[in-house]
């Protein structure tokens, strides 16, 4: 028994429209000239989201200098 796969990829393609569709009209205010520069302009928006809790995190990571203290193996 195998399956049906009339029909699948047509409705996957119409779906695909449809979210692209609502990417465009949620993210931006000019027409994508494709795929390519839609996930661009996803990538973009992606690194301002997320470049304000890497900074943070890498604050958090530094350790404070200790002063006085040699370096090497003791």
């Amino acid at each position: 028994m195998g399956f049906r796969t009339e029909g699948r990829a047509c409705l996957v393609s119409e779906t695909s429209d449809k979210l692209d569709g609502s990417v465009d009209a949620a993210y931006a205010r000019r027409k994508f000239s494709g795929d390519s520069d839609r996930l661009a302009f996803l990538f973009e928006l992606y690194q301002q989201i997320i470049s304000p809790l890497v900074a943070k995190k890498n604050l958090l990571r530094k350790k404070p200098k200790r002063h006085g203290s040699k370096s090497g193996p003791v």
